[in-house]
């Protein structure tokens, strides 16, 4: 994705919040998002082409529409969704975690817009060190907020930044004062349903590409959700990659165990994103898919439907975790009904051609005498 649609985003979320304020110099703008006035200046024109910001001649840009919405209600009138991104400015968003998020992130602006409620994207620092001032603006501005929750799961406790909004807050992928107001992906389920779908087309040994002893607490539920096959099925057994989700993560984890002579006949990518990698590093071990190895990736992002082979998916609806996520927020915002209901987003199998079944002829190829010893 170009940095000036990224920077565009954030440009946007400045003009709704301003309220008919004039958005600061260019070189100001290049500061704070950490890019080139270049780039500024395109994110602008794209704002004007798609008609939510104007020029004023000698002044600077402003909102197209900063004294009403469409529909005719003053802006002070409309409800506001935040939902923080974990960096110091939006630009800072890594591109390979960004595709499957502004899936999201459009079918929350999609589903609140039904409603006139406006959506605002905004960076608040690491999550280490997160702007605590910007922060507490945003908790006075902001009318409900959507989060997604550190690495390390958890609550949100009374020291959270965000702690002032639990009441008004849904929480992406976590739990949150007990099992309320949360969206949770079933990577558990879905980790098992990839392993029995394995063991189903002659799979054994398994390279997990996440690491065993894995911290983050979404990877961690697909840990367990794998491991728990083995004690069902015995003749399964599976190795790690010590690494984490990434792209680089599955292809180092590939080679890796390649290397250290460690057998596998089937990798289980923990991410679309590991998948990617899993995929490169397959190739430049001479191994092909799925005569040598078999691949199952979960929770694939859409870029892995242009890998050949088309790999297995377990797929989860992003749009639906959206979708879900801004009715959550919208009823906590508008008082209804108190608290809702925690909510479990299953997956789907996808089959792809990246694992062997019944019904799929594996043809016979020829291979040096160390990959035959490696696959036997």
């Amino acid at each position: 994705m170009k940095k000036c649609v990224v920077v565009a985003g954030g440009l946007e979320a400045l003009l709704r919040r301003g309220s008919g304020a004039l958005l600061p110099t260019e070189r100001e703008l290049a500061a704070e998002f950490g890019v080139s006035r270049t780039t500024i200046r395109e994110a602008l024109a794209l704002l004007e082409a798609r008609g939510v910001a104007r020029k004023v001649p000698g002044r600077g840009y402003l909102a197209a529409r900063s004294v009403s919405d469409a529909r005719g209600r003053p802006r002070s009138h409309r409800k506001v969704i935040g939902y923080p991104h974990w960096v110091g400015a939006l630009s800072e968003i890594d591109v390979f975690a960004v595709q499957a998020r502004l899936i999201m992130l459009d079918a929350i602006r999609a589903e609140l817009g039904r409603f006139g409620i406006d959506f605002d994207p905004q960076p608040v620092g690491p999550e280490a060190d997160p702007d605590r001032v910007a922060i507490s603006r945003f908790c006075r501005e902001w009318d409900g907020v959507i989060l997604e929750p550190p690495e390390m799961g958890g609550g949100v406790g009374e020291d959270h930044p965000f702690a002032p909004m639990r009441d008004k807050m849904v929480v992406i992928g976590n739990v949150q004062n007990g099992h309320d107001n949360c969206i949770r992906l079933d990577f558990y389920n879905a980790a098992r349903q990839a392993m029995k779908y394995l063991a189903d087309t002659g799979a054994r040994r398994v390279l997990y590409t996440g690491s065993e002893c894995e911290r983050n607490c979404t990877h961690l539920l697909s840990l367990l959700g794998a491991e728990s096959v083995l004690a069902e099925d015995p003749r399964l057994s599976i190795d790690y990659g010590r690494t984490k989700w990434s792209v680089e993560d599955g292809y180092h984890a590939v080679l890796e165990a390649v290397r250290a002579g460690r057998r596998f006949d089937a990798v289980l990518a923990n991410s679309g994103y590991a998948c990617i990698g899993v995929y490169r590093g397959l190739h430049e071990a001479g191994l092909s898919v799925p005569e040598d190895v078999q691949v199952v990736t979960i929770a694939g992002l859409p870029a892995v439907r242009y890998l050949v082979p088309r790999p297995a998916v377990l797929e989860i609806d992003i749009n639906d975790i959206g979708r879900q996520a801004a009715r959550m927020v919208r009823a906590l915002v508008l008082g209804r009904s108190g608290p809702q209901a925690s909510r479990l987003v299953s997956a789907t199998l996808v089959p792809g051609e990246s694992t062997r079944s019944a019904a799929v002829q594996i043809r016979s190829v020829s291979r040096p005498a160390a990959l035959a010893a490696f696959s036997s």
